[in-house]
């Protein structure tokens, strides 16, 4: 992250900031009531958050990241693990000293 005081500090002493259900936005499928911002993922990765929470949960028989559980979470927004890993996989590749 560029802080050159943390740099000698184990990883266990340094506080990270979470984005909590951050696959979750309305591009992306989500009711307006469960996401966060406009692109959550590249957005909170561009403000330097680390941390992202992933909800993963079985959606009929299909792997999805949702807000919640296939009784609700599926049907309020869900999203594909291979692309959304591909979205943070491209924005590691552009930022590759972040």
């Amino acid at each position: 992250n560029n802080v050159e005081n943390l740099c000698d500090l184990p990883v266990s002493d340094i506080l990270f900031g979470m984005v909590h259900n951050a696959m979750s936005s309305v591009d992306a499928g989500f009711y307006v009531f469960a996401n966060h911002m406009e692109d959550p993922i590249v957005d909170s990765l561009d403000a330097g958050f680390r941390g992202l929470s992933l909800d993963l949960c079985n959606c009929n028989g299909k792997m999805q990241f949702c807000h919640g559980g296939p009784e609700t979470g599926c049907g309020i927004g869900r999203r594909d693990p291979v692309e959304t890993f591909g979205q943070i996989n491209d924005w590691i590749a552009r930022n590759p000293n972040n």
